[in-house]
């Protein structure tokens, strides 16, 4: 669900329309070997048909080791965590430990200016008229410097959506907005008491036996912040601070 979702593996794609699906396994393989081609270090690519589930990958999963891309690599989701997100801010508007009505303000007072306007209604719909502090380029900075298993903070994100302050009226236009659900996680922090990484595992990951699932987490050093993105491939998400490659083992919620 965000910037370090650039992480993962070079190319993924899922695809699952029959056309597709019952292309042969060999002119798959073809097709990504021509991604590899055009410049990309590694491709990798998952069908699923029915019963039937293709895995292929071409190219290098590592540069700097020349290992190849294997198609269980592991790989960072990026914005597919929102799904995630989302899925426990509803669950607890259910069991009415927050409302879908409630403000910013309500439940982390001072961090947005106009916090007082904008309800987690907005930050789900991205109507919250909060700057995505993706576009600011310090928060690619260590991406573009090769670092491409930083873990954001997701405090640091806000601030820097804070100081470019709102680019419109809350709930007058719509603008895709990484910082919502950077404000949506802390939000679910605020109203259990708990780490987002540990709802998430409780409440999706275990539930649902996505036993490589995972949501990355700063060192400690820097606190309980989590940061706000997933990983995974084939079912699964993972990334884990310091780790060389997003296909090594262990990770992040």
């Amino acid at each position: 669900m965000l910037v370090a979702g650039l992480a993962g593996v070079a190319g993924v794609a899922c695809l699952g329309t029959p056309a597709f699906a019952t292309q042969p396994t060999a002119k798959l393989q073809r097709a990504l070997d021509g991604v590899v081609a055009a410049g990309a270090p590694g491709a990798a690519v998952l069908v699923r048909d029915g019963g039937r589930t293709t895995r292929l990958a071409s190219g290098l999963g590592d540069l700097a080791t020349q290992t190849p891309m294997r198609a269980a690599d592991r790989t960072r989701i990026g914005g597919v965590t929102k799904s995630f997100t989302a899925t426990v801010v509803l669950q607890l508007a259910g069991e009415r430990k927050l409302a879908l009505d409630d403000t910013v303000e309500r439940w982390l007072p001072g961090v947005i200016s106009n916090g007082e306007d904008i309800s987690i209604r907005r930050l789900l719909n991205h109507t919250s008229g909060i700057y995505d502090y993706a576009g600011d380029p310090a928060v690619l900075a260590p991406y573009m410097q090769g670092d491409l298993t930083h873990v954001f903070d997701l405090r640091t994100g806000v601030q820097i959506a804070a100081d470019h302050g709102p680019l419109f009226a809350p709930g007058s236009q719509l603008s895709y907005s990484n910082s919502n659900y950077s404000l949506l996680a802390l939000i679910v922090e605020a109203a259990t008491g708990n780490r987002f990484a540990d709802e998430l595992r409780a409440r999706l990951f275990e539930p649902l036996r996505l036993r490589a699932t995972s949501f990355p987490m700063p060192p400690r050093s820097t606190g309980p912040t989590p940061t706000a993105t997933c990983c995974s491939t084939a079912g699964r998400t993972t990334s884990r601070p310091g780790a060389p490659r997003c296909s090594d083992p262990p990770a992040r919620s």
